[in-house]
């Protein structure tokens, strides 16, 4: 044992310095965001959120109904039935997702084939009826997918009756699926709130 160490030890520096840095939190202004009334956390784009189903580019679905995320579920939370339709392309008919026992791991994605399931940016989702949770085809090809950037605060509206807006800046016109937008968003760094430096 050195003596720096010794004189430490004896003195409690280090719970010295632990103690003024929590003093030091304790004492300057608290960062409150004012969610969802004014503010919205835009996520990273590798944030783990709500499963999608995603598009190809003639806009049908890209799932052929191998079932390989079904089987690879560990919550066994996703449900495929799938059929051939009169071209020859196999399709899902059923594609179900309960969200009360999804784990949002990501197998499902790494074991898609086809990349047509993803783990998008959408957060915000609840209901009164735990029914309305299990998601059929159409509804996880409606959900937004990943923000293209994120980690900032930008200003928000709550509407009475559906869910948290992000406010445009060229105009007052809202944007409800923020994971489509394009260009830039101006926003705020919430890090820097944070720190207080």
């Amino acid at each position: 044992m050195n003596i720096k160490h010794l004189f430490g030890w004896t003195l409690f520096t280090d719970i010295k310095d632990g103690l003024r840095l929590t003093l030091r939190y304790m004492l300057s202004k608290g960062v409150t965001m004012q969610y969802p009334d004014k503010e919205k956390w835009v996520t990273y784009p590798r944030h783990r959120g709500h499963p999608y189903l995603r598009k190809d580019s003639q806009d049908e679905i890209k799932c052929v109904g191998c079932e390989l995320c079904a089987n690879i579920c560990p919550s066994e939370c996703i449900t495929v039935i799938p059929y051939e339709d009169s071209k020859g392309k196999r399709r899902p008919k059923v594609f179900e997702l309960d969200s009360r026992r999804c784990m949002y791991c990501g197998l499902c994605e790494d074991v898609c084939p086809e990349e047509a399931i993803a783990l998008g940016s959408h957060l915000e989702y609840s209901t009164y009826d735990s029914n309305d949770m299990i998601l059929n085809k159409e509804q996880l090809l409606n959900l937004p997918g990943k923000n293209e950037q994120g980690g900032m605060v930008v200003p928000a509206e709550l509407k009475p009756g559906a869910q948290v807006v992000a406010k445009t800046q060229d105009s007052e016109q809202q944007d409800p699926q923020l994971g489509q937008t394009q260009g830039p968003q101006q926003g705020k760094d919430w890090w820097q709130d944070i720190r207080r430096h």
